[in-house]
């Protein structure tokens, strides 16, 4: 008898207890999403997962200025894959997985790319994601 009171304790405070947890993870990928800060127009922001910018450049040629910073900043160029709203760019820098992003959906005026640097796919380098964006930046400018 008292076996199934316990048990049936436990199964009312889960009940009571799953939308205060459902509220607490909603709350979280929230909190996650707008850390990072959006950036003015040329501006490099640091998020949770590399580095980011809007700027007002074709996506070919910032896609063209990465490969070329790629090989300027000594990362072995390892993909580059067209997408309807942009293109993915990957690449290996001395065992760190390097991710660059680059969209612009067609109602935007500005393009979107994000670079990531991550040795283990949870561990990002901030640091080396701001710099290749930036050499990328430079390099689309020219």
């Amino acid at each position: 008898m008292q076996h199934d009171m316990s048990r049936t304790l436990r199964t009312a405070a889960a009940v009571l207890l799953l939308p205060v947890m459902a509220a607490a993870c909603s709350s979280r990928v929230a909190e996650e999403l707008s850390a990072t800060p959006q950036p003015a127009p040329g501006e490099v922001v640091m998020g949770q997962r590399g580095a980011l910018t809007v700027i007002d450049i074709d996506i070919d040629r910032l896609a063209n200025a990465t490969e070329v910073a790629f090989a300027e900043l000594g990362i072995a160029f390892e993909e580059r894959e067209v997408e309807d709203d942009g293109v993915d760019i990957e690449g290996n820098d001395n065992g760190q997985r390097v991710e660059v992003e680059i969209d612009r959906d067609d109602d935007e005026v500005l393009t979107e790319v994000t670079v990531s640097v991550t040795r283990d796919g949870v561990t990002f380098n901030q640091a080396r994601s701001g710099e290749i964006l930036r050499r990328i930046l430079s390099l689309a400018q020219q």
